[in-house]
């Protein structure tokens, strides 16, 4: 474009130079109801509670500049970045990445500096103060706006100063470049002017925006020039005309930015918003950074990221969730229920009822009026258009349609007020679930209730169903599930195919598809069919806190405490799971979905949720995901010499290592910033013999030892929480330099050093060689007998690994045995004996199913008499081990009493082997000295008196003598005991140290 052009095309502006009023505003709580906000200030990381810029650079790192310090920021950390000196970069106002890849950093104190290939550098012939605007033109010319005026950084890196008197001495603070190559600027005073070729083109004072006055100038990429004023209006160029755009509420924008969708965001004192395509103004509230906004960007994940010059920096990710009540301008709560009814959005909550119009707006009427204070259980819309509400206390059960309800309670029929759930059956009947049974409604009346004396041994219905036979499956609060058949009897189901039992049932859901019936207790889950009542297993799925099941498509959606499983069905019915999906609520903000509570799927697949602290909605058909491949960035290189000196590397093309480094650590990162768990791999080729994995986590640490002299390289992948993969590995060669014995020359004279010495030494071998074969037989009966000892110690770890109640159970009885046997004056070699027999005395318990070794409540006679069977398993196993030959007595007999009332042969006084004996007082002593999950340890008070009560009953008189007087001289070590759960019953210890 030739000058002549651009002065003519500048003055036909100033000459139709005329605002047009457009004022078109709304609030919007929307925009960010689909993202999870973080703040950064003082309390978690940032070195103040003020940023003047924010950008992230095409590496992915995110860079902050503040008054306090230059920081860059991973993901994890915040970094204070220094000069090559150690001086720290502060008192920052603007940062802009070039072309090139560079970042150039104005500040207030230190001028123009530039970052690249790891090291700043100042641009010494850079002489102006203050710094407030940097950009880059499309020749690749930097122009740099200050308390000087303007100044030009060619490509030479040569100074240019823009001369022009109307820029001599004045303060420019703010700068964009327009596509067609043209840099605008504003003033400190308010005056708006362009430059082409060094030289302004065109210039508009302060004084012919009537009375606005310019603070900011934004070139889209579209071309449009946007000027932010000192007010609530933005201006716009259209035509040659600067219409005016006001902005609400939202007063003297700081600066503007055009974002990936079409929306132009402004940044002002008192909050933010932005126009849309349509020019419309939406004011977004709610954010947690709301004051002195300075700038914003977008980061190559479509995310937001706000400075502040009082409140940090906040950070806005795209969830896969919807924060409903924060749309809703809804407090915090805790919500059990949710449904859409007549367009609206019904949230019952511990306190009371909120209704949402369908834009989020809430409503208020007679009927949350009538339920401020009141606890809502559940929703149900029946055929007739009613809506039923569940209501906790009071109110019982309501029927609302049209301003208008009627309620059930106690005096109407009702078992409780205390309703948990309501069901439409197919015939019309409404079958309503309470903390005291189950009620029939027809009509207007209870006509038939389920109760106690009806077969209900617990009346507190959680979950309801009606199967394809019109059988009422109702899931109790710890007693399986009780079904109503339509002649009116009642069954009882609660026993799975395992022996486990249903307890207390949150949730069922049945596939109309097959018949199938889900269900979870809380603690696992299983499912019904024509064949019984099922468990499901998966390794890679907890199924403990399923507190809703939603079947959509071929899947199965569990609703989990924290977070959403979302697996094929049929895999996860044969247990076949290979692949699955998982959502976290903590993506949109710190909640749990409620207990027993009950969420609404649409027809068109939208999922509300009732959370612990308000209400998330997603969209099942289609939900959000981060595709964008994850960015990988070395952070950090740490290298520690010989001498103990560390020295911090910078980050280049290669890393080239000195010859006395003994360890060398790597910082590197996965530059996926949404907070969700990302999945990093690595290897050092020539080092590692295989990738190691990183899950759960976007920052990582690598070091490597002594490595030895020669060439390497780092290779570094990552996955984002998504899956998605980085599109290339990150490799860094390195090389470390060969010390003195590493050189070839080196090494080949130690060779050469090492035969003569092998020809030499080998004459003296030879003589010593038939001295050596008479010990060798001594050190074999040695190394068996340790070989043997340490296969004891591993069978011993197995079994107090087996039986989760008895963790460190057989080292501490072996240990009070072998203290027994010394004090009765045994041999010392029979006294290791004695210590190694009492490590296996439970080896039986191998032999014992784990469902009934680790339950957790009392055995019944049955499975205590399996239990008992473990010392009969014990001595089949022992029975033929001959190197310790009363070791199968210990593990038959220890259960035997003094005066004949033990198990297994009822053996009594001398008939017992001794060395059972001992272990039957060290085994008791540790029950009673052990913490349980149920009761504390006994006080040695506790234990002395009753090792002298059943003296000559349960234990051999002598060695209980010797027990108390081992504890009268506190020989006993006991530390380990507070982590020990021993249950006596499964010991088959006197009963009384159950109680």
């Amino acid at each position: 474009m030739k000058l002549r052009n651009i002065l003519t095309h500048f003055t036909l502006l100033l000459f139709f130079f005329i605002f047009q009023i457009i004022y078109v505003a709304a609030t919007d709580r929307n925009f960010l109801s689909d993202y999870t906000q973080t703040r950064y200030d003082i309390n978690n990381g940032l070195l103040s509670n003020e940023s003047n810029d924010v950008l992230q650079t095409r590496d992915g790192h995110v860079w902050v500049g503040s008054y306090a310090g230059l920081m860059r920021f991973d993901g994890q950390n915040f970094q204070l970045m220094r000069m090559d000196d150690g001086t720290a970069i502060t008192r920052v106002r603007t940062l802009f990445e070039d072309s090139r890849g560079r970042l150039w950093i104005g500040t207030n104190n230190l001028g123009l500096l530039v970052y690249e290939q790891g090291k700043f550098a100042k641009k010494a012939e850079e002489t102006a103060i203050s710094i407030r605007d940097i950009v880059e033109d499309t020749v690749g010319n930097i122009y740099i706006g200050s308390s000087e005026g303007i100044k030009r950084i060619d490509a030479n890196d040569t100074f240019n100063t823009i001369d022009d008197s109307r820029l001599q001495d004045c303060l420019v603070t703010s700068l964009s470049v327009s596509p067609d190559g043209m840099v605008w600027g504003v003033t400190f005073s308010g005056d708006v002017f362009s430059v082409v070729n060094d030289e302004i083109v065109a210039y508009y004072p302060a004084a012919s925006f009537a009375g606005l006055t310019s603070n900011t100038i934004y070139c889209s990429k579209e071309g449009q020039v946007y000027v932010g004023t000192t007010g609530n209006v933005l201006l716009a160029m259209h035509n040659g005309v600067f219409e005016q755009y006001k902005t609400g509420d939202e007063k003297n924008i700081a600066s503007i930015y055009h974002d990936k969708s079409g929306h132009v965001w402004i940044c002002t004192d008192t909050g933010m918003g932005y126009f849309d395509k349509s020019m419309t103004y939406h004011t977004v509230k709610g954010g947690m950074v709301r004051s002195s906004l300075e700038k914003m960007w977008q980061d190559y994940e479509y995310n937001y990221w706000i400075s502040s010059s009082r409140e940090g920096l906040l950070h806005l990710v795209h969830s896969k969730f919807r924060n409903i009540t924060f749309s809703g301008n809804l407090i915090p709560n805790v919500y059990n229920a949710n449904q859409v009814y007549q367009n609206d959005l019904y949230l019952g909550a511990e306190n009371g009822l909120y209704i949402l119009d369908k834009n989020e707006n809430r409503i208020e009427n007679d009927l949350t009026r009538l339920l401020t204070g009141i606890r809502i259980r559940d929703f149900m819309v029946d055929t007739n258009g009613y809506l039923w509400i569940a209501t906790y206390k009071n109110h019982g059960v309501i029927r609302y349609k049209d301003g208008e309800w009627k309620q059930w309670t106690t005096t109407d029929g009702l078992t409780s007020e205390k309703v948990r759930i309501v069901l439409q059956k197919k015939d019309g009947t409404i079958v309503v679930g309470t903390g005291d049974g189950i009620n029939f409604i027809r009509g207007d009346a209870v006509v038939k209730t389920y109760t106690r004396k009806d077969g209900l041994n617990n009346g507190v219905i959680l979950s309801m169903i009606e199967d394809a036979d019109g059988v009422i499956w109702a899931g109790s609060d710890g007693d399986g599930v009780y079904k109503i058949l339509p002649d009116g009897s009642v069954t009882h189901l609660n026993d799975a195919d395992n022996g486990t039992k249903l307890g207390t049932v949150l949730h069922m859901k049945q596939n109309e598809k097959d018949g199938t019936i889900w269900i979870s207790n809380g603690y696992s889950l299983y499912y019904a069919d024509k064949d019984g009542l099922h468990s499901i297993t998966a390794k890679s799925l907890d199924l403990t806190n399923i507190f809703d099941i939603k079947l959509i498509g071929r899947d199965v959606w569990l609703l989990r405490s924290t977070g959403i499983y979302v697996v094929d069905a049929d895999a996860l019915r044969s247990s076949a799971v290979s692949q699955f999906s998982f959502f976290k609520y903590s993506d949109t903000f710190h909640s749990m979905l409620t207990a027993n509570s009950n969420n609404m799927l649409t027809p068109e697949g939208y999922l509300y949720l009732s959370c612990s602290r308000g209400v998330l909605g997603i969209d099942t058909s289609k939900i959000y995901y981060n595709d964008f491949p994850p960015k990988i960035a070395i952070n950090r290189i740490i290298v520690d010499s010989e001498s103990g000196s560390s020295t911090e590397y910078q980050v280049g093309d290669k890393l080239v290592l000195p010859s006395n480094t003994t360890r060398v650590t790597i910082r590197f990162a996965a530059l996926s910033l949404t907070g969700e768990e990302a999945r990093i791999e690595y290897y050092m080729d020539g080092f590692d013999r295989k990738p190691v994995e990183v899950t759960g986590k976007n920052v990582y640490e690598a070091s490597y030892t002594n490595l030895k002299g020669g060439k390497y390289s780092l290779h570094v992948k990552a996955w984002n929480g998504d899956g998605i993969a980085s599109i290339k590995e990150l490799v860094l060669p390195i090389e470390k330099e060969r010390s003195f014995f590493e050189l070839p020359v080196v090494q080949l004279v130690l060779i050469l050093m090492g035969a003569i010495l092998f020809v030499f030494v080998g004459h003296n071998y030879r003589q010593a060689k038939l001295k050596r074969q008479v010990h060798q037989a001594e050190a074999k009966q040695k190394e068996y007998q340790t070989i043997t000892d340490e296969a004891i110690y591993a069978i011993a770890n197995t079994i107090d690994a087996k039986d989760k109640y008895t963790d460190g159970h057989s080292k501490r009885v072996a240990q009070y045995s072998r203290a027994l046997a010394k004090a009765l004056g045994f041999p010392e070699d029979k006294v290791e004996k004695v210590y190694l027999t009492a490590l296996l005395h439970d080896i039986g318990k191998i032999g014992i199913p784990d469902q009934i070794l680790n339950k957790p409540g009392k055995l019944t006679d049955e499975e205590y008499a399996v239990i008992k069977e473990h010392t009969n398993i014990g001595y089949r196993i022992l029975k033929n081990m001959d190197i310790i030959p009363y070791i199968k007595d210990g593990a038959h007999y220890h259960h035997e009493r003094y005066d004949g009332k033990g198990y297994p042969k009822g053996l009594s006084a001398e008939d017992i082997p001794l060395i059972a004996r001992i272990i039957c007082v060290a085994d008791s002593f540790d029950a009673m000295y052990s913490q349980r999950i149920y009761r504390p340890k006994f006080s040695i008070n506790y234990i002395r008196q009753e090792l002298k009560d059943c003296s000559g009953s349960q234990f051999d008189p002598v060695i209980a003598a010797t027990m108390l007087k081992l504890i009268e001289e506190g020989i006993l070590d006991n530390d380990n005991n507070e982590d020990s759960h021993d249950d006596d019953k499964r010991d088959g210890i006197d009963a009384k140290y159950d109680n």
